[in-house]
């Protein structure tokens, strides 16, 4: 009777134990302040959640397959963050904001019991920050996670009816007009007045005139780009434009353009870019990735891209081909007059009718060619965000 009563007592033991597991919280003190977030976003949507209480670990792992986060359905939710990537992207600007996505999408899976929801928006962003598992035809899992964006992406996490955001509108809806160009370069001729840029062959990179295209051929190994330097501030209003055909044997190197400032202690350059799997990328040199990936049909298969941005009221509106396909926030927060293009290891790029034009200011304007010339900038191709669980 005693050895029963002991075998009695010992299960009751381990029940006791593994109640009291079901209510463990243990969120690592990195983790801590986006699961304190995730509660306040939760009770302005009418969820109440109090984890000390009710249970949740949240810990980092040394994650496989380029995982970057996994959640695991036990008592309580356990959640597994990868250590690489969580210090990898909060080394860049827009680090927290990442970070923030990654633990509202796995507590969105073990909290809201939300699945995987892999569906676009008609602009081309993905419909819910639980886009993930398996890829749709190779696209990255990269979402534009910041401003309006971000708002309508926490909305959506706690309610999947939420209506289309006025950002995903396809239609073009902004006032293109009254604009008027003050740099502009035809490459008609190796003059200056029409060229730009000195005709030189150096080390980097070969420039030269070819049917009335100015022609540059990239010797290096790394990306660049090439900037010039008229005299238009990227926090007025603008229309930056340029036609540019890329030879590149690398299916994955972009070429695009560039814009914003170089200058030292405010750098802030954006890119619109292509390749030749027929990706569009908008991102900023400074952040750790590109923000999102684009699949619009209209990238020519020729590999010859018109590209054009409008700045109007601090966004930036971006075309392709004479189409309207995204929009955003501009992200600057200084003052910057560097215009220019991308050019992929050891590319061959041709360009025509680089533009910049801005407001009319109602007196008249002369099109200048006095700018600085040849600015090169090492840029660094950005990687996926890692595969999202």
């Amino acid at each position: 009777m005693k050895q029963l009563f002991k075998h009695i007592t010992l299960i009751l033991l381990i029940a006791l134990s593994a109640c009291n597991d079901r209510t463990e919280y243990r969120v690592d003190p990195e983790f801590e302040p986006y699961v304190t977030l995730f509660t306040a976003e939760a009770a302005l949507r009418g969820y109440h959640f109090n984890f000390e209480q009710t249970g949740l670990i949240i810990e980092f792992a040394d994650l496989k397959d380029n995982k970057a986060g996994l959640c695991h359905f036990e008592k309580p939710i356990r959640i597994e963050i990868d250590k690489s990537y969580w210090k990898a992207i909060g080394e860049y600007p827009g680090g927290n904001l990442l970070r923030e996505h990654l633990i509202f999408h796995e507590m969105g899976h073990g909290i809201l019991d939300r699945d995987h929801l892999n569906q676009l928006l008609p602009n081309g962003d993905w419909k819910s920050l639980m886009c993930g598992g398996e890829r749709v035809d190779g696209k990255s899992w990269n979402i534009n996670y910041a401003d309006e964006r971000r708002t309508y992406y926490l909305q959506e996490l706690f309610d999947k009816n939420t209506a289309m955001p006025d950002f995903a509108d396809p239609v073009f809806s902004a006032d293109s007009s009254g604009f008027e160009n003050v740099f502009f370069l035809s490459f008609d001729s190796e003059s200056k007045s029409d060229a730009g840029w000195s005709m030189t062959d150096v080390i980097s990179h070969k420039i030269s005139i070819e049917n009335k295209r100015l022609r540059f051929e990239s010797k290096s190994e790394a990306a660049f780009f090439v900037l010039v330097r008229p005299a238009v501030d990227v926090l007025t209003d603008f229309i930056f434009e340029l036609d540019m055909e890329c030879h590149s044997n690398d299916i994955n190197a972009q070429s695009g353009i560039v814009f914003g400032s170089n200058e030292a202690g405010n750098e802030s350059l954006e890119y619109f870019s292509v390749n030749k799997r027929n990706s569009v990328f908008t991102g900023n040199k400074n952040m750790y990735s590109f923000r999102v990936e684009l699949r619009p049909e209209n990238v020519s298969k020729s590999g010859r891209q018109k590209f054009k941005v409008l700045n109007n009221n601090s966004k930036n509106y971006m075309f392709l081909n004479d189409k309207y396909i995204y929009n955003l926030s501009y992200t600057h927060n200084g003052n910057g007059n560097s215009f220019g293009f991308l050019v992929p290891p050891g590319a061959t790029i041709w360009l025509d009718n680089l533009r910049v034009a801005i407001k009319n200011s109602g007196q008249s304007m002369r099109v200048s060619k006095s700018v600085e010339l040849n600015t090169f900038e090492v840029f660094e191709e950005k990687v996926f965000f890692r595969e999202i669980y």
